[in-house]
């Protein structure tokens, strides 16, 4: 299981791979982050947990959908230069390494 934190509308919802023993594809991820996405950024934000990101969300993304749920998330982890930055559209958080393949 992972959520899914949806820049539209800002709700988290709860997603899960289709092969629970196996986890996320990379597939199944780029369809949760949606818009285009063709490279990936994965964010270690603890020792167990990472998000996934579109890598350029933000060049994509003319309307700048800032993601609010997901940034506080970056910022909260400490990130380099966390508070000068923001996550733009959807951000997948899930445990590592268990829910990638």
């Amino acid at each position: 299981m992972a959520t899914l934190f949806r820049a539209t509308s800002g709700e988290a919802v709860e997603v899960f791979p289709a092969d629970h023993e196996r986890g996320f594809t990379l597939t199944e991820l780029h369809a949760l982050i949606g818009g285009g996405c063709r490279y990936i950024e994965t964010i270690r934000l603890s020792d167990n947990l990472i998000m996934v990101i579109d890598e350029e969300g933000k060049l994509h993304n003319k309307t700048v959908l800032v993601n609010e749920p997901a940034t506080r998330l970056f910022w909260a982890a400490g990130g380099i230069h966390a508070r000068n930055d923001v996550i733009v559209g959807n951000a997948v958080i899930c445990s590592y390494p268990d829910e990638i393949d």
